[in-house]
């Protein structure tokens, strides 16, 4: 998608505050509107911003941490760029004591799933052992457990990765837009995970908010 021609930092800075009060009252149709904004002005930082204030308020603390922290690199102001900081610090500091008690609490979501797929939950289960101490590993298999959720789901093999993407739109034919949502964010952080890039290093918040994301379609998988 080609990106739009520069806008000014109020301009952009309202249009993600729209954005933010959209989510904090409908969560799924925020984050559509952030993830056009971000398609457009993917360089600027005001929009993980008011993402990051959004998710904060919705309670979902990783989440809300990787945004502050793809923010601070891309803020232009001094102001806000503190900000982004010191959000980011009270929530590392939260998460990291709070961390164990997630991975435990996630753990416990994979062993209430009944899947009929036992190698699928070995495989969610191996990366989620790996989440606060290889992040960058635990996304790449998060993307491989991905592969294997939609050969369950649409019922077909996957040949590498390279059609996860086409087949993550075609399940939003049946699925909420939540679920596809959230399996399009294991999709982009395994893709990143797989090929780690120096600038833009993925933190133990990443790999939480991706094996989170897994779980939450494998919880609607199980019901549906």
């Amino acid at each position: 998608m080609p990106v739009s021609p520069p806008a000014s930092l109020q301009a952009i800075a309202h249009l993600a505050g729209l954005a933010h009060d959209i989510m904090v009252r409908d969560r799924a149709a925020g984050e559509v509107q952030f993830q056009r904004l971000l398609a457009r002005y993917p360089g600027d930082g005001m929009v993980y911003y008011e993402r990051a204030e959004a998710y904060r308020q919705l309670g979902q603390s990783a989440l809300s941490l990787a945004d502050y922290e793809r923010a601070v690199p891309l803020l232009q102001l001094k102001e806000s760029k503190q900000r982004a900081l010191d959000a980011a610090a009270e929530l590392h500091q939260r998460l990291s004591g709070g961390m164990a008690g997630a991975l435990a609490d996630a753990r416990r979501r994979l062993e209430r799933l009944q899947l009929p797929d036992l190698l699928l939950s070995i495989a969610v289960l191996e990366a989620l052992e790996l989440v606060d101490q290889q992040p960058a590993r635990a996304t790449a298999m998060l993307r491989d457990c991905l592969a294997r959720f939609l050969d369950q789901a649409q019922g077909k093999a996957v040949v590498g990765h390279g059609d996860l993407r086409a087949r993550l739109t075609a399940l939003g034919e049946r699925a909420p837009l939540a679920v596809v949502q959230h399996l399009q964010l294991v999709y982009v952080l395994g893709n990143l995970g797989a090929r780690p890039r120096p600038d833009q290093p993925l933190a133990v918040a990443d790999a939480y908010g991706s094996l989170n994301g897994l779980l939450c379609a494998l919880e609607w998988w199980e019901k549906s």
